[in-house]
């Protein structure tokens, strides 16, 4: 594995990942809480991609969530990470500890010709909009309910990744 430092708190890892063939395959994958870096992460995607078609603009979600308190000691959780990956580069989008939640963030999420892919993403979105009330996802799909229907099995409507 590769890996270059950009600044104290932002990284930019190069993870190579053998495939069967003998082939390696490099994801590049920019972990932080800067909304610098997700600019910057959302004009090159964006900028990669404009030759696609509707059909071809697809990107891997998932949210992870941490447990919160009020100050009555009760218990809440709230979203921690926010991830999306498109083709081979990734981002890890530490947004509990984010300076700012970026336009260009805000505008991706919202665009109707993306389709956000995830397992249980309903949930996702639901949770980023309770806890960011400006990040709205328009187009999202749930790949266990596709994964369900394309191959006849209603049983993977409840598995995880």
């Amino acid at each position: 594995m590769e890996y270059k430092r950009q600044t104290r708190n932002d990284d930019l890892y190069h993870i190579d990942v053998a495939m069967e063939d003998g082939h390696v395959t490099v994801i590049r994958t920019t972990v932080t809480s800067l909304a610098y870096y997700v600019t910057l992460f959302i004009n090159e995607v964006t900028r990669d991609n404009e030759g696609c078609n509707k059909q071809e603009r697809i990107v891997g979600i998932d949210t992870e969530w941490r447990p919160r308190f009020h100050a009555d000691g009760r218990q809440f959780y709230q979203t921690a990470v926010l991830q999306l990956c498109v083709g081979y580069r990734c981002l890890v989008f530490q947004i509990i500890h984010a300076d700012y939640i970026p336009f260009e963030l805000t505008c991706f999420l919202a665009d109707p010709d993306i389709c956000f892919v995830g397992v249980g993403v309903d949930g996702d979105i639901k949770r980023l909009d309770e806890d960011y009330c400006n990040l709205k996802i328009a187009n999202s799909k749930d790949l266990r309910a596709f994964a369900a229907d394309v191959l006849c099995r209603p049983d993977l409507q409840h598995v995880g990744l």
